[in-house]
């Protein structure tokens, strides 16, 4: 902006429309800042309706008729076993699932050997549990079958261990592709497969008697296979502690050297559900005092079994499992390459005395044991009947047979001597005589059972003596020896049959 002096006043004029603009905004500013006016806003605004809508809530839910997580039980090579799954669609809306199954723990090597076969009326699966997905199909009530089945020749190194794994049944909108879009329901259930000891220590010998026929007669180690298929165990080992050293015996059929465990009769192979007998290379290994017994896989790798006896048991006494192979560990008599069992071992001492009457029996090749029953049970009827009358009764009263003796001596009025009473004493049973008692009902119709030779039922046999009875305590009465002399001195009459 320029000054411009014309006759002695001075003017000014704009050069430009820029310096117009510039004195209007500061004049507005200057008005806005004195009148204090704030900003204003414009905007607009709209509603609009809608009608005929409806909205419907609804469920998608899944079921399992079975929820309890599922076990095997032990299982051995070649064992298998099953179990079936259901699954419900309990929703309202409609919806697709599919089913997966996935290992569980830190340790699966046990599920490497475990084929598991799933099939639905739409699927069929075969191979190791983990790897198994189903199909995408409609959530309807479907029945899943699952075999699981342990491969024959699972290594000894996961014998013992578990296969854990669970079930995973997931289920979706049918308007989308997976469950991660849209309302989705999952349920699990978990399974366990428990692999068992096929071998195991069985029975221990350690303190044997000499005068046992073999292979009793010396220390021996008894193994039990409680799997359907036949185990070779050569190069296997067995153990035994002396002291603190602990010396591993390997299984061969070498005729000679050191550290063997050789298998009586001559084979390492262990047949199915089956023993094997092994006798130590040093004959006097096993410390009667306690020890214990290891068994370890092919090169003494992994440590299969253990058993550790505390010693003191009698001679000729042995440490076995009750049941064979999975039972605890009782002190039974020795029964090596058979069925363990209880019983007592007769002492070297106390042989002498068996007799011929009684011999007792032999088990186990020839291995001699005392009757556990403590009672009469190997006396025979016919040394009863040998014996006296008066030693009959006597040893009859003593036993559980007590009450059928006394019963026939008191029923049987009508028989003709004393040996005739000993004699239906012993063939006699309970039963047959309330089966004579309810049929010899009057003194008529005994006294018309007569047998050649003999004469009529006395008269002094009575209906009432004879009156039958359902019960055996209302007709037994104490067998006393002048019952017995009464049925002496009665007259000779038939024995009712």
């Amino acid at each position: 902006m320029k000054m411009i002096k014309n006759k002695n006043k001075y003017f000014s004029y704009f050069e430009n429309q820029s310096d117009w603009l510039a004195i209007i905004l500061f004049a507005v500013l200057i008005f806005s800042s004195v009148l204090n006016i704030d900003r204003t806003i414009a905007y607009f605004s709209d509603t609009e309706s809608s009608t005929g809508n409806t909205f419907i809530a609804g469920t998608l839910t899944i079921d399992l008729d079975s929820k309890a997580d599922f076990s095997s039980g032990l299982l051995y090579p070649a064992d298998s076993v099953s179990t079936t799954i259901g699954i419900t669609n309990t929703g309202s809306i409609d919806s697709k699932y599919m089913v997966q199954t996935s290992l569980l723990g830190s340790d699966v090597s046990a599920c490497d050997y475990v084929t598991m076969t799933a099939t639905s009326p739409v699927d069929t699966y075969t191979g190791l549990i983990g790897n198994f997905v189903s199909t995408t199909k409609p959530t309807v009530d479907t029945a899943w079958n699952f075999d699981f089945t342990v491969d024959s020749d699972i290594p000894p190194s996961v014998w013992g261990k578990t296969c854990s794994f669970k079930w995973s049944y997931t289920a979706w909108q049918t308007d989308f592709s997976d469950s991660s879009s849209g309302f989705s329901n999952k349920i699990e259930k978990q399974g366990i497969i428990e692999i068992g000891q096929a071998v195991v220590l069985n029975e221990v010998l350690y303190y044997p008697n000499t005068s046992a026929s073999a292979p009793a007669d010396r220390e021996f180690i008894e193994l039990y296979n409680n799997s359907n298929v036949s185990v070779d165990l050569a190069g296997w080992q067995i153990s035994e502690m002396s002291g603190s050293t602990e010396h591993k015996y390997t299984i061969t059929t070498a005729a000679s050297g050191s550290y063997r465990a050789v298998p009586y009769g001559g084979s390492t192979i262990i047949l199915a559900n089956n023993w094997i007998v092994l006798q130590l290379s040093d004959s006097s290994a096993l410390n009667n005092d306690g020890d214990t017994i290891r068994l370890y896989d092919n090169g003494g790798i992994n440590k299969l079994d253990e058993y550790t006896y505390i010693g003191g048991k009698p001679k000729g006494n042995s440490d076995a499992r009750m049941p064979d192979g999975i039972g605890n560990w009782v002190d039974p008599i020795p029964t090596p390459g058979v069925s363990n069992i209880v019983g007592e071992v007769i002492s070297e001492e106390n042989m002498a005395t068996t007799t011929e009457d009684t011999p007792p029996p032999p088990l186990a090749d020839s291995v001699l044991l005392l009757n556990q029953g403590g009672e009469s049970e190997a006396t025979t009827t016919k040394e009863m009947i040998a014996s006296t009358t008066e030693e009959v009764l006597e040893e009859v009263t003593a036993t559980t047979t007590a009450s059928t003796t006394e019963e026939t001596v008191i029923g049987d009025d009508t028989a003709t001597t004393t040996d005739e009473v000993i004699v239906e004493t012993i063939e006699t049973t309970t039963e047959e005589i309330i089966n004579e008692g309810e049929l010899a009902t009057t003194t008529e119709e005994i006294e018309n059972v007569t047998e050649p030779g003999s004469e009529e039922v006395p008269a002094s046999v009575t209906e009432e003596q004879i009156e039958p009875t359902s019960e055996v305590e209302e007709i037994v009465e104490p067998v006393t020896e002048a019952a017995v002399e009464s049925v002496i001195e009665t007259e000779p009459a038939p024995i009712i049959e």
